[in-house]
């Protein structure tokens, strides 16, 4: 074989030429391995960090979990502060239920017993008008017995006293009709009979119950014309009965002739 001078190669050349590829090569492990430090350093920071995250994740977990336990014992407390609220608000209208009740008990109570005063008054009361219309039915009865015994012992004192007039009119006519008689054989005959009968007209124009006044005055329905206008009043406030029919009359008037 022959060597050409293309061929050839300097042996420094390339002895440099593999040191640099050495040194190349060097630095390419270095530069490897500088990235793989920086590579694990930054996976090593990223785990811290993720572990820091997770750390703090955990803690907010934590306080989070912490403020929903103080929620659910403030929330509880709430219910439990509620319910004993509402308890002692029904207690409360419980109580003022039976105090109302109570009231009302003890308010029907006092209006029944101020019924029952009232009822007791009432009935004193209408015993006490019964009794007192009792007695004065009695004062009545006792009053219009003794005005008909006034009035009894009027009308017999009027009778006695007429009886006692027409007795004396009686003898004195008797009497005088017996002069007169005596008295007429001589001749005064005709005057004698005058006079008994002037003596007769004056005696049918007397009250019947006085016996002195003149007839003025008639009962209704009667119709008899026999009494004066005082002894008419008399018998009107009376009796009421005529005196010579002794029927009931509702008036007396006077009769102008």
């Amino acid at each position: 074989m022959i060597l050409t001078g293309l061929d050839f190669k300097d042996p420094g050349e390339e002895i440099a030429q593999r040191n640099l590829k050495a040194q190349q090569g060097a630095k390419k492990r270095r530069d490897e391995q500088a990235a793989a430090i920086v590579a694990a350093a930054r996976r090593k920071e990223e785990h811290q960090e993720w572990k820091r995250a997770k750390e703090q994740q955990k803690r907010a977990s934590a306080e989070a979990k912490k403020r929903e336990k103080k929620a659910a014992r403030r929330e509880q407390q709430a219910r439990k502060d509620q319910a004993r609220e509402k308890k002692a608000r029904k207690k409360a209208r419980k109580k003022a239920c039976d105090a109302a009740r109570a009231a009302a008990a003890a308010a029907i109570a006092a209006h029944e017993d101020a019924l029952r005063a009232t009822l007791e008054a009432q009935e004193e009361e209408n015993a006490f008008w019964k009794a007192a219309t009792r007695r004065e039915a009695a004062r009545r009865e006792a009053t219009a017995a003794y005005e008909r015994m006034l009035l009894a012992e009027r009308e017999a004192e009027e009778g006695a006293r007429r009886g006692r007039r027409g007795e004396e009119q009686l003898s004195e006519e008797g009497a005088w009709l017996m002069a007169m008689v005596e008295g007429g054989g001589g001749g005064g005959g005709n005057a004698g009979v005058a006079a008994v009968t002037t003596t007769a007209a004056k005696f049918s124009s007397e009250c019947v119950v006085c016996l002195d006044a003149a007839k003025t005055h008639l009962f209704v329905p009667c119709g008899h014309q026999c009494v004066c206008e005082s002894c008419s009043r008399d018998v009107m406030a009376g009796s009421k009965q005529c005196p010579m029919c002794r029927s009931v009359s509702s008036m007396a008037i006077r009769h102008f002739a």
